[in-house]
């Protein structure tokens, strides 16, 4: 919920979610804007103190501009909760 009101408040920004996926262990959000991707990341491990790994993946050559465009993954995991601990 949280990545959600964030990204509504961007909107006039041109920032927004183009879609989502359930996957195993969360949710899959794809975004319109990689800047504000890497800034949503970290006010959410800010926030919330989890696991953050950024990476960048080749995904094509443009040609008419000779250069590289890359597509940016972010993993971000909640810290794990145990009950067994007071």
């Amino acid at each position: 919920q949280f990545i959600r009101n964030d990204i509504k408040k961007q909107a006039k920004k041109g920032i927004f979610i183009n879609s989502e996926k359930d996957v195993r262990g969360g949710i899959d959000f794809y975004i319109t804007s990689q800047r504000y991707m890497k800034v949503l990341a970290k006010k959410l491990n800010k926030q919330f103190k989890g696991e953050l790994k950024i990476s960048h993946q080749h995904f094509s050559q443009d040609t008419q501009r000779s250069r590289t465009i890359f597509r940016v993954n972010i993993l971000f995991r909640l810290p794990e909760i145990n009950s067994n601990q007071e």
